[in-house]
């Protein structure tokens, strides 16, 4: 409790960094739950939530408390299964977890503070990738807490620096040996703000009011290979990736005018010439005496790892989406209890809907013909098998159309279906049934004899009469019409046959 206390982070405001992360999570799981989850003595408290209501809960009501004490990921792919966790408060009642991934977040001397926890109400299974995707966004969220402790930690020694500061000049006015302690005095604040900047790893910087820089920590070096001195008197906006100066402008902009931090992230050039993606919180410093706006001081970490990562998953599903969205059979994605997850722009456009009302339905919604017990053995489908079979679709404007669907289940536990539209084949199907119908009734009134025989067979296929001048059916097979053919008449006929 003692280091959850140290980062202050219980009932703080929300910020948009967990937040995002926390959104992440959910994307990472195409999950609707998800929270970042920080545990005192006696409650649950989320910084950040997805798809819950209550911001606390009691430690004994969330799975959160199991996984707290774990050293790895607590996966429960079907709490209803689970015999630890079968009538946990969280699985029988609000908000029904079927399905639950908890990663514990450690502090850096080992001591658990919190869960960052994704959760479903339908069982799932999730794949080794996701499980890695889960842990790095753990990574992130701890660096997010130790960089938050850090500026706070900064911003309170620059106040009581700037403090140690104004009782200097008190003293100077008041005698030579207050004079003599002042000075003393605020050369060990120097020197604890020095040793603070030359020891973190993190860019600690200070900037005049239009951005200059006017001080640098030993950070620059081995961060973007410049020496100390050698960015004194420039302008961040130099450096910034010509993409990114806007967002830099504005977020120094915004700094100024509401005296609060803001955090941006951008690219800055290194003294080779590539750039690193930065992640800068900036607050102002404000004039002690006049409360006006003074300088700016900065705290920057280079976040490449994380944004390669978060571009790499936007890109991988850029291409999903393309290849989905070029499709020429509506395709849904839906979770193991119907719901719609994702729909390409076929779906859409043969039922009529735009995809945002596509993904707030479920299958039955959709599938006119929806057969429970059909889906409960979709539902029992193994990895890679799939199943097929014919029924109707309904659009918005409620016209029924016949398709041909094709459902199989995916790694992560949800379900691919396939629909073809084949109402044009079940119009041909029916056209060529109602021909036959038509040709047998009409046979079956002829007032002759009438005889349909495969002769690669020489097998009847229809005859429209049991008997006929009184000879059976088998005697008038081609077969036998040789011995009952008038012998002035036998070449005629077999001639005629062999036509």
């Amino acid at each position: 409790m003692a280091t959850l206390k140290r980062y202050r982070i219980m009932d703080t405001a929300p910020e948009m960094v967990f937040n995002e992360l926390a959104q992440l999570a959910t994307n990472l799981l195409a999950a609707p739950m998800a929270a970042i989850a920080f545990i005192d003595e006696n409650r649950i408290w989320y910084k950040a939530r997805v798809g819950l209501e209550d911001e606390s809960s009691p430690r004994e009501e969330s799975l959160c408390t199991h996984t707290l004490y774990s050293r790895q990921l607590l996966l429960i792919p079907d709490t209803r299964h689970d015999e630890q966790f079968k009538g946990h408060p969280a699985v029988v009642r609000e908000p029904y977890v079927r399905f639950y991934a908890g990663i514990p977040l450690r502090a850096a001397n080992n001591q658990p503070l919190g869960v960052l926890c994704v959760m479903d109400h339908s069982p799932r299974e999730i794949s080794d990738g996701q499980m890695n995707g889960l842990r790095l966004i753990g990574r992130q969220i701890m660096l997010q807490l130790e960089m938050r402790l850090r500026q706070i930690e900064l911003q309170q020694q620059v106040m009581r620096n700037q403090s140690a500061l104004n009782d200097t000049k008190e003293q100077l006015r008041t005698a030579m040996t207050g004079q003599l302690n002042a000075r003393s005095e605020a050369d060990d604040t120097r020197e604890r703000f020095q040793f603070l900047t030359e020891n973190s790893n993190d860019l600690i910087t200070r900037h005049s009011l239009d951005g200059t820089f006017i001080y640098l920590s030993p950070a620059v070096t081995h961060l973007l290979g410049y020496g100390e001195d050698e960015l004194l008197g420039h302008s961040p906006y130099e450096y910034c990736h010509p993409a990114d100066l806007p967002i830099m402008r504005e977020q120094f902009s915004l700094t100024l005018e509401q005296a609060e931090s803001t955090t941006y992230t951008y690219r800055f050039r290194q003294q080779d010439g590539n750039y690193i993606w930065l992640e800068t919180i900036t607050r102002t410093i404000l004039d002690q005496t006049t409360g006006e706006p003074a300088e700016l001081i900065a705290n920057s970490r280079d976040v490449s790892a994380r944004v390669v990562t978060e571009q790499a998953l936007r890109e991988s599903e850029a291409r999903f989406r393309r290849v989905v969205d070029q499709a020429a059979d509506a395709m849904f994605l839906f979770a193991p209890n119907g719901r719609i997850l994702d729909v390409n722009q076929e779906a859409c456009h043969s039922l009529g809907y735009r995809r945002d009302q596509l993904t707030r339905m479920v299958m039955a919604d959709v599938d006119h013909d929806y057969d429970e017990p059909r889906y409960h053995a979709i539902g029992e489908l193994e990895l890679g098998d799939s199943a097929t079979f014919e029924t109707q679709l309904a659009r918005k404007n409620g016209e029924l159309f016949a398709a041909e669907v094709r459902i199989g289940r995916l790694d992560s536990g949800e379900y691919l279906a396939l629909a073809r539209d084949i109402s044009q084949r079940s119009a041909e199907q029916e056209a060529v049934a109602a021909t036959a119908r038509q040709f047998q009734l009409l046979a079956q009134n002829w007032p002759d004899y009438l005889r349909v025989i495969d002769l690669a067979t020489m097998q009847t296929r229809f005859s429209n009469r049991q008997e006929f001048a009184g000879l059976s059916s088998a005697d008038w097979h081609p077969q036998q019409l040789g011995s009952r053919v008038h012998p002035d008449d036998h070449d005629a006929v077999t001639a005629h046959v062999a036509r």
